[in-house]
């Protein structure tokens, strides 16, 4: 909810928290990355990702994201580098169509 009012500073808090009482949280540690990208802490971002990496590697939102960061990181090699590996790893389309039905209904669709 933070996120979608764009206050990264209060969601990085919350999230920070979320990470600390779970470590394995994939979202958790991916919306701690984006929250940070979006307030130009390219590093902290950075790290966040490899965490979600270590725990979802083939993620098609994770990769994207990454490849977003080094973009405005001006790290266009390293930007294309994860744009290559979003688009080379075969996902399943019905997992990519839940994940496109879980954003729908979290934006109150059906």
């Amino acid at each position: 909810m933070l996120m979608d009012e764009g206050d990264y500073r209060g969601a990085i808090a919350l999230l920070k928290e979320v990470v600390r009482l779970e470590p394995k949280s994939y979202e958790g540690w991916l919306d701690l990355g984006i929250s940070y990208a979006q307030k130009g802490f390219y590093q902290e971002a950075e790290r966040c990702y490899a965490k979600a990496r270590e725990l979802n590697a083939d993620d098609v939102l994770l990769n994207y994201n990454v490849a977003a960061l080094y973009s405005l990181w001006d790290r266009r090699s390293d930007a294309l580098a994860a744009l290559r590996k979003r688009w080379t790893k075969s996902r399943p389309r019905s997992q990519l169509a839940r994940r496109r039905s879980d954003v729908r209904r979290a934006q109150g669709g059906p």
